[in-house]
């Protein structure tokens, strides 16, 4: 199987699943390969959309019901928890739309978010508008290098 074929068998499901986490990397790299005629833009933002809300999900409800105890396992984790913390507390939806912007928060914030009480609605209807903004402008950005390298 050639590289094409890996890339359009598997692209798709590799950038979902990358958006789990910090997926700055692999969504850039897709929207590359996007800008190159690789791979679908729609494709991209939609698997990325995709991965970046389940994965948030995911981590809220492993904070809703593990709480904070989950974060204390990882002393890394547990230093961004704080500095976190202390910023939802006075602005709850503001780090609700903006935490996957900020590279190294984007794993814990869900979970502090989902301690701290929030609503699942709520959490739920802010993080799908979050994750669309960020996969569009991320992936337009890297669809504009691929543009540039592969024309």
């Amino acid at each position: 199987m050639s590289t094409a074929e890996l890339i359009n068998s598997y692209g798709y499901i590799a950038i979902a699943i990358g958006t789990i986490f910090e997926g700055e990397v692999i969504l850039t790299s897709a929207a590359i390969l996007a800008g190159a005629g690789y791979l679908s833009l729609p494709g991209v933002i939609i698997s990325a959309l995709i991965g970046s809300v389940c994965g948030d999900q995911i981590f809220f409800f492993a904070g809703k019901t593990y709480g904070i105890s989950l974060l204390k396992r990882s002393p890394s984790f547990e230093k961004k928890a704080v500095k976190v913390f202390s910023i939802f507390q006075k602005h709850q939806t503001l780090v609700i739309l903006c935490f996957r912007f900020v590279y190294g928060f984007r794993a814990v914030t869900p979970i502090i978010i989902g301690a701290a009480g929030i609503k699942p609605v709520r959490f739920f209807l802010l993080n799908v508008f979050s994750a669309f903004l960020w996969s569009l402008l991320v992936t337009l950005a890297g669809f504009q290098f691929g543009w540039i390298w592969g024309g």
